[in-house]
């Protein structure tokens, strides 16, 4: 494991922790939270999902 210059850990395939399965759900997680809770200056406070025209089925 090691720290990228914006202080995120990252794990390498090679060192025996690489778990596609792990990595596809913490992806799935982050995306989430990126784009449904993190607010964003640009729009006005607002997730980018509140962007999104239809997301999720909400019109039909």
């Amino acid at each position: 494991m090691s720290t990228r210059p914006d202080g995120l850990a990252v794990r390498h395939p090679s060192d025996g922790t690489h778990h596609e399965p792990d990595r596809t759900d913490a992806l799935a997680d982050f995306l989430h939270t990126y784009n449904h809770h993190r607010c964003h200056t640009a729009l006005g406070g607002k997730p980018p999902i509140s962007r999104v025209n239809n997301a999720a089925g909400q019109y039909t």
